[in-house]
């Protein structure tokens, strides 16, 4: 019988065992899953009968916290937990139509449901036509307390019910998962068993063919390409020895040739390789150097550029440790932001006067890499450093590809200061440094968008210097731009982490106060106000007078819809404070006309 004749036979005998055992394998599975369907359904079941009592409960707190203080924002909760109850009874009904007791449990439930649920409403139209003590009278009767009782009990005995029916289901699971480990292991042993007993005889049948096979081949693995394999036993080896010495006649006269060929080859591989070498770590940094600077052309911060060179200069240098050293300001020392490879003499800070910031190799400094540091210099300012330490000088990026990382390093990072250079002088008041009126025109927009969405309060302080006017002319400007000043640090000094200040114009400023109601924000301008009249300044040498302010406060929504009416009610509150005699806090209760 030949091999293929033989291995059809195992499979045969293996693919038959295996079926049986699968088929015996999914019944069993069959019956865990039904099981397991009907556990899961019964569980289900408890969970919506305990939703119909929370329910219940939910709507007689709501009914009991009206009673009480007769004010209808405690029946909010009411009609949601009303509208939920028939259709929660519903669904019971709907999973009880295959257990009658059940559907008779559930019927006396809907009916209990329906009893609570006029009680409920009864009490609280009482309450709304006669008063406390009617309503209480008619909870005095207990009859509502009757009706929960008699619903929880009921809820109580059908869960009962249900947790038996769903113990019996895994039970049943439990028997199903015995019935399938025994047919599982039982099948495995006997498939095993027969596959052994089949390739026990399939291989003692073929071991003699295939040992006068093996010396041959060894033979011939060894090198000996000048005997050939004897061709006897059966038909498939027979064949299969005709075939290997015709390849063996075929490869000694290649064998020859090929040994010349390769030793010419050699030669021109090495020099290839290293030429291709090179080649690959030149297009490779190239390629690093592009995505970085695409990458930092898109940064929108400091932060992201730091975080580009981070993650990209490994990828330049894989055999280089470095640091990025960031100036921030025109003096003081360069401030480490990011480092990569664990740099071993890379400071914390760097002095711009020490040999640092020149570009030389500095390993004769007793580092265990040669170190190389490159300002980075943009319009003659330095605005950082990149510090790299070599540990393989053989694998380091050409001078050239490093004059270009810097430069496109230092370039971005100007770029960006100058941004923000440009941002804050568009923003900010130059006397003050707070946001000016323009940032208030954009923001606050926004904000309201924002609280409108989240359904939040925000409020808006206008805060007015009392007789600047006078003090301007008795003190003069500059004494005024200090008032100015030192006003608009006491305002932000007592603010809350999130509020934003305005210098509104002149001697008028506003806070900002996202999610603030209007008692928070009256309690915190009168802090302001108290701020503001204890501050002690002198200019000259001369003590100027007490200074006070004026603040008048508006709460989005109740006083206006949009920035334009929210800052005319908040300026009307600040009239109301100087007409009742300035140094006052005011508050307007409705939107401006």
């Amino acid at each position: 019988m030949s091999i293929s004749r033989r291995l059809w036979l195992v499979t045969l005998a293996t693919l038959l065992l295996l079926g049986s055992v699968l088929g015996a394998v999914l019944s069993a599975i069959r019956q865990s899953d039904s099981a397991g369907e009907a556990r899961r359904a019964a569980f289900s079941l408890i969970m919506q009968m305990d939703a119909v009592v929370t329910d219940l409960r939910d709507a007689e707190s709501a009914q009991r916290g009206y009673i009480l203080s007769g004010r209808d924002s405690y029946l909010k909760p009411f009609p949601i937990a009303v509208r939920r109850l028939p259709g929660e009874v519903t669904g019971l009904r709907a999973q009880s139509t295959n257990d009658p007791v059940l559907l008779a449990q559930v019927d006396r439930l809907s009916e209990i449901v329906s009893l609570k649920t006029a009680e409920l409403l009864e009490v609280i139209a009482v309450r709304r036509a006669k008063g406390f003590d009617a309503a209480l009278a008619i909870v005095k009767t207990d009859r509502g307390e009757a009706l929960m009782e008699r619903a929880s009990a009921l809820v109580d005995q059908m869960g009962e019910r249900m947790r038996a029916r769903a113990e019996q289901r895994v039970l049943a699971m439990r028997r199903a998962d015995s019935r399938l480990v025994a047919i599982v292991t039982f099948g495995g042993l006997l498939i095993a068993a027969v596959s052994v007993i089949i390739n026990s005889w399939v291989i003692l049948s073929i071991r003699r063919q295939y040992d006068a096979l093996d010396r041959g081949v060894r033979r011939i693995a060894e090198g000996d390409l000048t005997t050939d394999i004897p061709a006897a036993g059966g038909g498939d080896f027979k064949r299969l020895a005709t075939a290997f010495n015709g390849m063996m006649a075929d490869l000694r006269a290649e064998r020859i040739g090929r040994e010349a060929a390769e030793t010419a080859l050699a030669g021109s591989n090495a020099a290839l390789q290293t030429y291709a070498d090179n080649l690959e770590r030149k297009n490779q940094s190239v390629e690093v150097l592009s995505r970085l600077a695409a990458r930092l052309a898109g940064c929108a911060d400091e932060v992201e550029v730091v975080e580009a060179v981070r993650r990209f200069a490994p990828h330049l240098a894989p055999s280089s440790a470095g640091a990025l050293y960031a100036q921030h300001g025109s003096e003081g020392p360069l401030e480490k932001v990011a480092e990569w490879s664990n740099p071993v003499a890379a400071p914390a800070q760097v002095d711009p006067r020490d040999g640092w910031t020149l570009g030389q190799d500095l390993s004769h400094q007793g580092a265990a890499a040669a170190q190389r540091c490159l300002p980075l210099i943009v319009q003659g300012q330095t605005v950082g450093l990149l510090y790299l330490e070599e540990r393989d000088p053989s694998q380091s990026l050409p001078a050239a590809d490093l004059g270009v990382l810097a430069d496109t390093i230092g370039a971005t990072l100007a770029n960006l200061r100058l941004r923000q250079n440009l941002r804050d002088m568009s923003v900010r008041d130059a006397l003050t440094g707070l946001f000016n009126r323009r940032h208030l025109a954009d923001s606050l927009p926004e904000e309201l968008v924002g609280a409108a969405r989240a359904n939040e309060p925000l409020s808006v302080v206008i805060l007015d210097l009392d007789n600047f006017k006078s003090f301007n002319d008795s003190f003069g400007h500059e004494a005024g731009d200090t008032v100015l000043r030192e006003v608009s640090q006491a305002i932000t000094r007592n603010v809350r982490l999130g509020d934003t200040v305005f210098r509104y114009g002149g001697e008028e400023f506003m806070v900002v106060l996202p999610r603030a109601g209007a008692a928070q924000v009256v309690a915190l301008a009168e802090r302001v106000r108290a701020a503001v009249q204890e501050l002690r300044l002198g200019y000259g040498g001369e003590t100027m007078c007490v200074v006070s302010a004026s603040l008048g406060v508006a709460t989005f929504p109740n006083c206006g819809a949009n920035a334009e009416a929210l800052i005319r009610s908040a300026d009307n509150a600040l009239y109301k404070a100087k007409a009742e005699g300035k140094n006052r806090v005011a508050l307007v209760e409705a939107m401006a006309a």
